[in-house]
């Protein structure tokens, strides 16, 4: 068990907003400042920690759920060596999979970067198959955090594609929207408690879906405790083993979905204005690649923030992943992230993304993105303000 730190709720006020946007807009000048002069970059900012490749969802649109042993996994020690190196540089932290919940350890793991470090979010999916297991870790996780001034804000994003049957044809599981439900009681619950813990349904638009997106917002939208709605496009990804797969919307239906994600999200009072106005940047992100081919702004995936799949290894992000993003494996440096971080293969990584030798949609790249790219991340922090 780890070493026990705590943390209090709290209120983010708006003093604090402002100095969290300062903090980004910081950090992402870092990066940029590094970039033009071709000097050693520094650590990144942003990390999504791939903490299991397996999964219990049959999703329409990902092949995941194939991968059949967590044999080589990391193991709870090799995530602590590498979260103890970067923890201090890391403001974003998002733990993915496969299912996170599948590793009995997710506890011990979500309390690292608050053990090393101090993180503006820290973002974590579920499918919603283990509700009990969701309400119990989560439990046992802020018992560590009991006590602390953490200001981190905690969002658990449920994995909703579907209303009811739909969600389960889907993804491939049936009853899972129940489990869905009852899933979202359990957090309501803990969110009483405690105030830093977001609840946020996340749903990937996708042919098979694409006409449904506004049953999913008038079923959770309404709910008080929902505090965010994330809508992202499906896309190929090499990490999801879906490359082959033709799961894309057209760009004529994302475009009207966006439209209506857009309407509805300046229209809502509730929901979280930063967040708000990163997700309307988004569509408007997705749209210009959709429409062009091209990446729409200097991609800093590689420089600015990174994954590290299961086993250990440092990609630029989960598009290129081990086939054209590997840039070092953490076990063969015993565990030295720097050193994979500086290395010569790392910078061919980078520059082949500069190079614009790839282009997506990837949310998760596109927001470290825009705080290296001041000035649209400027004209977004105006729109936030404006809206106010």
């Amino acid at each position: 068990m780890c070493a026990r730190i705590s943390t209090i709720s709290y209120t983010v006020t708006k003093e604090e907003q402002v100095l969290s946007s300062v903090a980004l807009a910081f950090h992402g000048l870092h990066h940029k400042i590094s970039d033009l002069m071709r000097s050693r970059p520094p650590l990144p900012f942003s990390v999504a920690l791939s903490v299991t490749g397996l999964c219990n969802s049959r999703c329409k649109i990902c092949n995941i759920w194939a991968v059949k042993s967590r044999r080589s996994d990391f193991e709870a020690w090799e995530w602590e060596k590498l979260l103890a190196q970067i923890g201090p540089h890391i403001k974003f932290y998002t733990y993915t999979g496969g299912e996170p919940f599948i590793r009995e350890d997710l506890p011990e793991l979500l309390y690292l970067p608050f053990k090393y470090g101090s993180p503006y979010y820290l973002t974590l999916s579920t499918n919603c198959l283990f509700p009990e297991r969701v309400r119990d870790y989560l439990e046992r996780f802020f018992e560590e955090l009991e006590g602390t001034m953490s200001r981190t804000k905690i969002y658990c994003n449920l994995s909703v594609d579907g209303v009811g049957q739909r969600h389960d044809e889907i993804r491939g599981v049936e009853g899972n929207f129940s489990k869905v439900l009852r899933t979202i009681e359990y957090l309501r619950e803990i969110r009483a408690r405690r105030r830093e813990l977001k609840i946020g349904v996340h749903t990937v638009i996708s042919k098979f879906n694409v006409n449904e997106i506004d049953m999913i917002y008038d079923y959770f939208l309404p709910l008080a405790y929902v505090d965010s709605m994330t809508c992202e496009i499906a896309e190929q990804r090499h990490e999801l083993i879906n490359t082959k797969k033709t799961i894309s919307p057209s760009h004529e239906d994302f475009r009207k979905v966006a439209a209506m994600l857009m309407k509805r999200l300046s229209y809502d009072k509730r929901l979280d204005k930063t967040v708000k106005s990163l997700r309307i940047s988004y569509y408007h992100f997705v749209d210009e690649w959709l429409t062009t081919g091209r990446q729409p702004l200097p991609c800093f995936a590689g420089r600015a923030s990174c994954q590290i799949t299961p086993h250990g290894k440092v990609v630029s992000c989960g598009v290129r992943w081990l086939q054209e993003g590997f840039m070092g494996d953490l076990r063969e440096t015993n565990y030295n992230f720097r050193k994979i971080w500086h290395s010569t293969q790392a910078a061919l990584v980078r520059k082949s993304i500069r190079n614009h030798e790839c282009a997506c949609p990837l949310s998760n790249s596109y927001y470290t993105t825009l705080a290296c790219n001041i000035i649209t991340l400027a004209k977004v922090s105006f729109k936030k303000m404006s809206s106010q």
